[in-house]
Parts: C-alpha cells; structure tokens; sequence
C-alpha cells in the first residue's frame, strides 16, 4: 500500500512542479465552439470582481471545482478583482495553450509576501522564459526516475514509525502527510538537508504559521496586520524560519557537502541570479509543492480509513 502511496506523491509533486516550468497554461483556452464561458458575464463587483464568490467556497480551488463543474466544464472564466481571467482544467485545453505562458501577476499578489516579489510566479515574457529553461531540464525524463526511490523511502520510514502506535493512539494525519511532503520535496530538489524529525517539524510549523496568516489575509479579508501586532510577530517570525531553512540549504551546497548531483538546486546555483531571487524561487517550489502534495495525501489516507472494501484492493 505504501509504494502505493509513494508513487501517488511523486505524481502529484511532478505535476505541480511542471504546471508552472513546462509552460503550462492557466489563463488561456477555447472551447470547440470558440466561445468561454461566463466570458460575457459581469463582476459581482466594480472592484473586487467575484474575490466575494470565491471566499465564499473556501478557497480558490474550491471555486474552480464549482466554475469548472467539477471536471465537465473545461474552460471557464471569473473576474479576479478588475482582471478578466481564463481557467483551463482538460488536457486539450492545456494543450491548446501550453505556449501562453505569461499570467496575470494578480493571481499570486497575496502570495507575495512570502514568495517575494522576484519569484518564479510574478515572471513573464524574457524573463520567464529563462529561468524555465534553467530549470526544465531538472524536471524531466530520468531525472524524474531519480526521484521515485526517494518518495518509496520515506513511504517506508512513515509505514516504519506508523506501526509502532498502538491502537488507541490516533495518527496526527495532516501533520504525518505534510511532513511526508516536505522530506519529498527536499530530498529530491536539495538533498537530505533536515537531520531529525524536529527540524522537519520546525520548518512545517513556519510554513502552517505563515499560510494561516495568507489565509486570514486572502480569504477571509482581514487585511494586512498592523505592523508589530501579534499576527505580524508570528507571521514574520515564521518567514524567517522558512527563509533560514533555504539559505542553509544553499550555502551548504555551495560549500560542497554532499556532492552527489542534485539537477534542481545545482542549475538554480548556477544560474547566477542574485540570492534573493533563488530563495524566492526555492521557497515558491516548496509551498507549491507541499501544499498541494500534504493535503493530497491526508485525504488520501482518510478516504482509504473510511473504506475497508478500498484498502483491500489497493
């Protein structure tokens, strides 16, 4: 079961990782008849667009489960505060507009101030088309497969420690998944860079801090929080967990420790971007990788407690 599982991660992980270097596209499509749905139709408001309509769903990608009738609307569109925007969801749609790769930089401003504003999400045209040559080639044929023994090793440590609990204990499952997700991305992207657990649970700990903060931000319109209030402590103290972790990252790389080749950080290193640019752009990669992956499995593994019948066949 757990190779199972270990093989659903890497999928997921590559997917996300490629939606944004193999120039996949989010803003663009046709439908055969040429025409995009609710194209025609006006913003809940002059200023905010639908942002109300999608606070109300929860989250973003709630909302484009509901635009996109869960999978049988292929294109749709919304309006993101004044900017009309384009949602694709089917493997034509995306192959019509795999070479639309610039994208309204609206979409991640709220993501902005942990991603920082030189990140791979507020990139277009020359720019983007650089770093995504940078990178691309990390992300494809047999580096992928490099990758795979990686997510089947900690699949088997998490099976390893999970057998250990009896069975009154519960399984803290968001907090096993997202730190499943973190060792993933980092063994596979920057080496074996955490030495124990605790410093797993450290860095998955900024990283919650600084998320509940976008959230609060994001969809629940709080606003920003006054500068040195307890929001803003805790916000800022949990960015610099993060931004502490990356920059460990790097310069242990840089000072040759573990000299097996690791094809992401090594063309991120030889770049020759400037050092905030690479923080941003490895910091964006891990949210958007471990975001998507933690809860994936945490789902995942609950659907499959919920049903028995499920588990046997897998």
């Amino acid at each position: 079961m757990w190779e199972i599982i270990a093989l659903a991660v890497f999928l997921v992980l590559i997917a996300i990782l490629l939606s944004r270097i193999g120039g996949g596209a989010g803003t663009g499509g046709v439908t055969e008849d040429k025409e995009i749905p609710r194209w025609n139709k006006p913003p809940k408001d002059s200023e905010q667009g639908d942002l109300g309509e999608l606070a109300s769903h929860g989250s973003l990608h709630q909302y484009l489960l509901h635009l996109h009738a869960r999978g049988h609307c292929p294109v749709t569109s919304f309006w993101w505060g004044r900017s009309h925007v384009v949602s694709v969801c089917s493997p034509q749609a995306f192959k019509d507009t795999v070479k639309l790769t610039d994208r309204p930089g609206e979409l991640y401003k709220g993501f902005e101030p942990v991603f920082g504003p030189s990140g791979i999400a507020y990139v277009n045209g020359s720019d983007w088309e650089e770093r995504r040559k940078c990178l691309y080639h990390t992300l494809k044929g047999d580096d992928l497969e490099s990758y795979f023994p990686h997510f089947v090793q900690i699949a088997q440590e998490t099976a390893a420690k999970w057998s250990g609990f009896t069975s009154e204990q519960k399984v803290p499952l968001t907090k096993e998944t997202f730190n499943m997700a973190i060792k993933g991305i980092t063994r596979c992207c920057f080496g074996d860079v955490f030495e124990s657990n605790e410093e797993v649970d450290a860095f998955a700990k900024s990283y919650h801090t600084c998320w509940r903060e976008l959230e609060m931000r994001i969809v629940e319109a709080k606003g920003d929080p006054e500068p040195g209030s307890e929001r803003d402590v805790a916000f800022q103290r949990g960015l610099q967990g993060m931004k502490d972790t990356v920059k460990r990252i790097l310069r242990s790389r840089r000072e040759g420790r573990g000299q097996t080749e690791i094809p992401f950080i090594d063309a991120l290193l030889q770049s020759g971007v400037a050092e905030n640019q690479i923080v941003s752009d490895t910091i964006s990669f891990l949210v958007g990788g471990l975001h998507t992956s933690g809860y994936f499995l945490a789902w995942l593994l609950w659907y499959l407690a919920e049903h028995p019948e499920v588990q046997e066949r897998v």
